[in-house]
Formats: C-alpha cells, sequence, structure tokens
C-alpha cells in the first residue's frame, strides 16, 4: 500500500485552507475519483454531506453542471437528500460492457432488476433499490468482480483472502495488484497538488 508522507499532508492542508469552494469540490473529486479518472476503474462513489465545515452537497448542487465541462467521464446520483449526496462517477464503455455481461445482467434480474436496456436504466434500477440501504450489488456497478460481491452477498462461511477497496475471496494477486494501481492513482493526485497544480487542472487532463 502506498502512503502518502507527513509533509505532503501539511502541504495540501494548507493549499485546502485557500481553496474556493469550486476548488475543494474539484479535490474532493479528484482525489476519491482518482482510481477511475486517472486509472482503470470503471466507477467510483462519491458521498458529498453538509456535515461539516464546507457545506459540500450544496456545493455540488451549484456547481455540478459545470463539473461536466471539466471531465471526460460522466456521473449519476444513486441517492440523494437535502443533507448529503452520493455520486457514481463512471467510464461509460467500461461499465456498459460490464452490466451488459450475460452473468452480471443474469445476477442483476435474479436481484430484482427489470430487463434493462441502458446504463441509464441500470443505474435508475440501482437508485432505487439503494433509497434505504446499500444493496451488495452496488460492487458489480463499482467494478468488483462478480464471484466476490456474489460471495459477500452470501453471507456464509468463506473467508475473505484479502480486504482493500473490496473484499476478496478469489483471484488475490489480480485484486491486490489493482489495488495498489488505485492506491499510485490517489498518490498521483497528492504529489502532483503538492507541486502547485490546482484541481480543475487535473481534472480538465483526465
Amino acid at each position: 500500500m502506498q502512503t502518502i508522507t507527513r509533509p505532503d499532508i501539511v502541504l495540501i492542508k494548507e493549499a485546502l485552507n485557500v481553496y474556493g469552494d469550486l476548488e475543494y469540490l474539484m479535490y474532493k473529486i479528484c482525489y476519491h475519483a482518482a482510481p477511475t479518472l486517472f486509472s482503470s476503474k470503471p466507477s467510483s462513489l462519491i458521498c458529498l454531506n453538509n456535515n461539516g465545515k464546507l457545506k459540500l452537497k450544496d456545493i455540488w448542487d451549484k456547481y455540478k453542471e459545470t463539473l461536466k465541462n471539466l471531465i471526460s467521464l460522466e456521473f449519476f446520483e444513486v441517492k440523494s437528500n437535502k443533507d448529503c449526496v452520493s455520486i457514481l462517477i463512471y467510464k461509460r464503455e467500461q461499465l456498459e460492457n460490464i452490466l451488459f455481461n450475460n452473468d452480471v445482467k443474469s445476477y442483476l434480474l435474479s436481484c430484482g432488476y427489470d430487463n434493462y436496456a441502458s446504463v441509464e436504466e441500470g443505474l435508475s434500477f440501482l437508485r432505487e433499490r439503494n433509497r434505504n440501504n446499500c444493496p451488495d450489488e452496488i460492487g458489480i456497478f463499482l467494478g468488483y468482480p462478480l464471484s466476490d460481491v456474489i460471495a459477500f452477498a452470501s453471507r456464509d462461511t468463506i473467508k475473505c483472502c484479502a480486504v482493500g477497496y473490496w473484499r476478496v475471496y478469489s483471484n488475490e494477486k489480480q485484486a491486490l495488484s489493482l489495488f495498489e494501481e488505485y492506491d499510485n492513482a490517489r498518490k498521483w493526485v497528492i504529489e502532483t497538488l503538492v507541486k502547485g497544480y490546482m484541481p480543475t487542472q487535473l481534472l480538465l487532463a483526465s
């Protein structure tokens, strides 16, 4: 696992103190969605709320249309209320390939999804399923292996062999390699911001 050094953390905190609302929102997206923006992860889930010093959900509502011009990826609100929003930022082609894989689609149909014909329809069913509790199959949308999602959802006696971006039940070596790749994407974001780049610059380059 990659680690961020203490000097880097201090410099980032100093930078965050001078970011305006839009830049701070872009920073949150750059860091938390780095595996999707700058690596191979098909999507990332970001939760923004109004609980902190900055009202991030309100900032998101204000600038989300602007965001469409800053990144090449797409986003979908999978859950939203007055004080919090959960956003899936995704690569359309990769997510489409996942959702229309025969095994994946059969599993989602068994979970109660209708026979969706587009990424948006699949995401709409996910949003409906996400109204009360986060459904296990959200891992599929986030690019987790179907076998691991099924093993996790079964709540059986199978022990996971690793824990990172998801609980791994098989293909540990491949999963750990991906975890390292995703960590490196986040580390690169921090290192680039420390050099003086602004979050919007990173997003425009994504």
